[in-house]
């Protein structure tokens, strides 16, 4: 990097003035300029410490700690060989805009080349800044942008003006169709009119008397402090939402917190409902009486009826006011929903699933419930008669709050709604929290379904959408996802891991089955279809190992449904193996590789034949063989790896004898391919418990 050695830095103010930003634009927004900033300003050998403010209405770029004088400098330049062809010497002297007299020969390690001293004069910085800053501007990508006017310019939103000073006088650059200057624009409404600016602090200063806080983490503190003050005069308790604080810090741009009422007619609302409505389409923030706790899911305790908002005005009684009768109305359309929606039961509204696709070639709802219902008598089949009814019964309803008013009103719901019906319908908790937690979880995180059929019924749904996508083609390709089907395969493997029982193998065979079934298709490669899921759940779950903190190499070395078909029997060998590598296992997956890279590449016939041994090596080592191969088939069917993998050490020693006495290619064909069925059978006992060669 250059710097001009002064003590005296200097400073870019850069603002760029548009119509309203979205608010979860913003942050990927300064990251993005940040990094942009600072990488062409080091191409350009120009060192700076680059600060991005956004808002609503302006993203700020500051850069302070600039040299004002880019300094003259020489830089060495080394060409072709002396000896190289006239044309190659030719094109470096025509590529650097220099004469052949201008060279100049030096030796390098015996060898003569041509090079030159290419001098740079001291450049004043503000030129190059004219030339960095409206190719960084246009560097950032937004998600989506839009071009207005006649103008081509494209943005994320009308963008009205360039501020630009460097070291207090403007800088003229030109985007666009805008020519910076040096005015910028207080509060929309509070104090709209321009402001000249000089420098950075004055910029801030100003602003900030124009109701304007330019810095988001500020208006953030000054949002939460707000909540904290506000809720601590009633008592309350607000309800945490990190994603909430975001937004709203990215709508206003002079935060004041303020607090409204519920009407008391609302309170019997189903408190998710009454949160989805003030936070997704008002932006309003919850609260609890004071000490009341809610759990993950969103079932609050003690609710309080106070919502606290954040305004980018400061007349409260008048918005206050304005605020509570907009959500009012909102409610009484939700309570109006929410009663009419009761004057039908679950069930009967089991036939308008057919009115609703699942997807194009998989059916409607209902097929999808019967095919739910199927696959979990499956299931079930061992378990006690009232549960598999339970289980039956959750699923055939699980789907049909999709029919009601509620849903339509807050799709975000689905399941929660049918959860409050059925429960008002007196329907066993056991059915009604399965209802409630089908979705459930989303991914690798989030909680999992409270309850064993909860568990299940969760388990069957994404089974059966996951096969589905498969079935009719539409299976993840490379980052290409658009179902989310690695989410649900990520869930898929957390609950059968929960559950702890299940065969991955026949349960897909299963869903296959009932989809054949259910659909009256045929499915001629039925097999590659199989193994296409099972592959795809194979990899997530090897994805949900190492994400548990499994090395790599030791997930793909067990984590592998040919070997065991039980996710949950899979972790518990993970969880052995692990400890057993890192202490007196350690050799193990040595001596095995050096047992299966001998069988590599060889044509072995036959079977072991004991009187063909030639030396007590071969006789020893197959005495352990024979001794540890029955115990070890129990240990593992037992689930006792720690028990099973003490058995395989027995196999150390006298496999390593056998290595250093004997010599395997023996000149005998007969006693070479003995002894390699000899190792061929250490390394079908190893396979037993894992792939040792990926170890």
């Amino acid at each position: 990097m250059v710097r001009n050695g002064s003590k005296n830095m200097s400073e870019l103010l850069l603002e760029l003035f548009s119509e309203e930003i979205p608010a979860m634009m913003q942050k990927p927004a300064a990251e993005g300029y940040k990094k942009i900033f600072t990488a062409m300003l080091q191409e350009s050998s120009i060192d700076g410490d680059v600060q991005v403010f956004t808002g609503s209405r302006r993203i700020t770029i500051y850069i302070k700690n600039l040299p004002n004088l880019m300094p003259a400098k020489e830089v060495v330049i080394r060409g072709p060989k002396v000896s190289a062809p006239a044309q190659a010497i030719e094109g470096f002297c025509r590529s650097n805009n220099i004469k052949q007299d201008d060279l100049v020969q030096i030796s390098v390690q015996g060898q003569i080349y041509y090079e030159f001293v290419k001098k740079t004069p001291a450049t004043n910085i503000q030129i190059l800044l004219k030339n960095i800053i409206p190719k960084a501007i246009a560097r950032y990508v937004w998600p989506k942008s839009m071009r207005w006017g006649e103008h081509d310019m494209k943005w994320i939103r009308p963008l009205r003006n360039i501020l630009c000073i460097f070291d207090s006088e403007l800088l003229e650059i030109q985007y666009g169709h805008l020519t910076a200057n040096n005015i910028t624009y207080g509060h929309r409404f509070l104090a709209p009119e321009a402001i000249e600016i000089n420098s950075f602090a004055q910029y801030q200063d100003l602003l900030k008397d124009k109701f304007v806080i330019i810095d988001q983490a500020e208006r953030r503190q000054m949002i939460e402090d707000g909540l904290t003050s506000l809720a601590q005069t009633r008592h309350l308790t607000i309800r945490q939402d990190d994603r909430l604080l975001e937004e709203v810090t990215g709508l206003v741009e002079y935060p004041t917190v303020m607090i409204g009422r519920i009407a008391d007619q609302f309170m019997s609302l189903p408190k998710e409902a009454l949160v989805s409505s003030m936070r997704t389409h008002q932006k309003y923030f919850s609260s609890l009486k004071k000490f009341a706790t809610y759990n993950e899911f969103g079932i609050y305790e003690d609710f309080a009826p106070f919502f606290l908002f954040v305004s980018n005005m400061l007349n409260e009684d008048i918005i206050v006011a304005g605020n509570e009768k907009v959500l009012n109305a909102r409610l009484a359309d939700a309570q109006y929903f929410f009663d009419q929606d009761r004057t039908c039961s679950l069930e009967s509204r089991l036939a308008k699933l057919e009115k609703i696709t699942f997807y194009a070639g998989l059916g409607n709802l209902k097929q999808k419930t019967d095919r739910i219902v199927e696959i979990g008598r499956f299931k079930t089949y061992q378990q006690p008669r009232h549960y598999v009814e339970n289980l039956i019964k959750a699923a055939e309803l699980c789907k049909t709050d999709l029919t009601t008013e509620m849903v339509g009103e807050f799709p975000e719901l689905q399941g929660i709604i049918g959860y409050y019906y059925a429960q008002a319908e007196g329907l066993e908790y056991q059915i009604t929290e399965a209802i409630r937690d089908h979705y459930l979880p989303h991914g690798s995180t989030g909680r999992l379904p409270d309850g064993g059929i909860a568990i299940v019924l969760a388990l069957l749904d994404k089974l059966d959408s996951l096969v589905g996508f498969f079935l009719i083609g539409q299976a993840p390709t490379g980052s290409r996802d658009p179902y989310a089907l690695k989410q649900q395969a990520s869930a898929i493997i957390r609950l059968m891991l929960a559950l702890k029982t299940s065969n991955i193998k026949e349960l897909i065979g299963v869903v296959i089955n009932v989809y054949i079934e259910s659909l009256g298709v045929e499915i001629t490669e039925q097999e590659v279809l199989k193994s296409n899921i099972l592959n795809f759940l194979q990899e997530r779950a090897r994805y949900h190992f190492n994400s548990e903190g499994y090395d790599q190499q030791l997930v793909k070395a067990v984590v592998n449904f040919d070997i065991e078909e039980s996710l949950e029997i899979t972790a518990r060998k993970l969880e052995y193996l692990k400890d057993f590598l890192a202490g007196d296992g350690a050799n193990l997956p040595i001596i095995y590789k050096r047992a299966d890279n001998i069988l590599k590449g060889n044509d072995i016939v036959g079977e072991l034949d004991s009187t063909v041994f030639t030396s007590e090596y071969e006789i020893q080592l197959f005495q352990i063989l024979e001794n540890i191969a029955k115990p070890l088939d129990g240990y593992i069917k037992q689930l006792a790896f720690d028990v099973a993998l003490i058995e395989l050490l027995k196999i150390l020693n006298p496999l390593n004898e056998f290595f250093d006495n004997v010599m395997v290619k023996d000149p005998d064909p007969k006693i070479a391919n003995n002894r390699l069925l000899l190792l061929k059978m250490v390394t079908q006992l190893f396979d037993k418990v894992a792939k040792f060669e990926l170890l």
